[in-house]
């Protein structure tokens, strides 16, 4: 099993933006579904939701939790680097670039 963070997608990204009303693109109905119950569980209930749905889980939970989430995920959703990036490469996860070690190049 991976202990490292998982990487959120541009998709998701902006999955999780619509569904918080913060831009992106609406999600099919079965990931609305996903993001309702993400958005509406308890602690316990969210970490299983994140073990089947990692990408979300780390995105709702930037969004949720992270005084820079939104900006975070805007930044994914459009395809840009994670703020102080120094490759410009990705993938991104909740920690920035994945590249270059969270923009810490």
């Amino acid at each position: 099993m991976s202990t490292s963070a998982p990487t959120i997608p541009a998709e998701t990204a902006n999955h999780v933006l619509f569904h918080y009303g913060r831009g992106g693109y609406q999600a099919g109905s079965f990931t609305t579904y996903i993001l309702s119950a993400f958005a509406t569980a308890d602690e316990v209930n969210f970490h299983r939701l994140a073990t089947a749905f990692p990408d979300y889980g780390a995105a709702v939970a930037a969004i949720q939790y992270d005084r820079d989430g939104v900006a975070h995920l805007q930044r994914i959703a459009d395809g840009k680097p994670a703020a102080g990036c120094g490759c410009g490469v990705g993938p991104w996860g909740p920690d920035g670039c994945e590249s270059c070690a969270g923009g810490k190049q």
